[in-house]
């Protein structure tokens, strides 16, 4: 099984923390709880939302994270959970034999609501998505540009016109403030605020630093190099 972004919903009374990396062609996340520092055990509490990937198609599945279910909810790839754990972003292919960022971004109400879709796609991939703090909107990356987009598919405008040569990509919103992370293969890990102004790159990072993802505090950036996690 080549395993997808997973996505955690956290019962509240549990701590828990992500951290994520990329490598190709999927994704993985590792995922630990603890119950608190006093009774810290090695299991995830909550439910994990992943991805497989398919010959053509991948599919979307929800997990029980002490592995007493695991069933498929859709049809796609690379899901990514809102921060109010009502909708759920993801890669839903259209065309028979398209991977995962040359396909269409759909929204799901959760857990079996109808499908909006936000993205179509077009000349250019779209790798990846995040939700604004609120759940309503979504940032994402294609036609060269950093985008935001109602969770409905409208309002769609772009945020960062053909940034950098067209590279920066995969936008991850900081809940704290609205700010986002993106990486550009050139140059390295960039920060912009909600609006695309103040977009700067991160000191000492470089060119193959990609896929960065906030720490829970949003204290720290995880990000993958050459399939390393740092």
């Amino acid at each position: 099984m080549s395993v997808g972004v997973l996505a955690l919903r956290a019962a509240a009374r549990y701590v828990c923390r992500v951290a994520a990396a990329i490598t190709a062609p999927g994704m993985f996340v590792l995922l630990w709880c603890a119950l608190g520092a006093a009774q810290a055990k090695p299991a995830v509490v909550g439910t994990i939302v992943y991805s497989r990937a398919g010959a053509t198609e991948g599919s979307i599945w929800m997990a029980a994270g002490d592995g007493s279910s695991d069933v498929p909810i859709a049809a796609g790839e690379w899901p990514a959970l809102s921060p109010d754990h009502h909708w759920m972003a993801y890669h839903g292919v259209y065309a028979s034999g398209s991977s995962a960022p040359q396909s269409s971004i759909f929204v799901r109400q959760l857990p079996a609501g109808a499908d909006a879709e936000v993205y179509r796609y077009g000349s250019d991939s779209a790798n990846y998505y995040s939700f604004t703090a609120d759940s309503s909107k979504l940032f994402f990356d294609a036609i060269a540009d950093i985008n935001a987009v109602n969770r409905d598919g409208s309002g769609l405008q772009a945020v960062i016109l053909n940034g950098d040569g067209g590279l920066d990509d995969v936008p991850i919103v900081r809940i704290s403030d609205g700010a986002f992370a993106f990486h550009n293969a050139n140059s390295g890990l960039g920060l912009a605020k909600a609006d695309g102004s103040n977009q700067h790159f991160i000191a000492n990072t470089s060119a193959g630093d990609l896929w960065p993802q906030w720490s829970p505090d949003e204290a720290w950036l995880s990000f993958n190099h050459a399939g390393n996690l740092y």
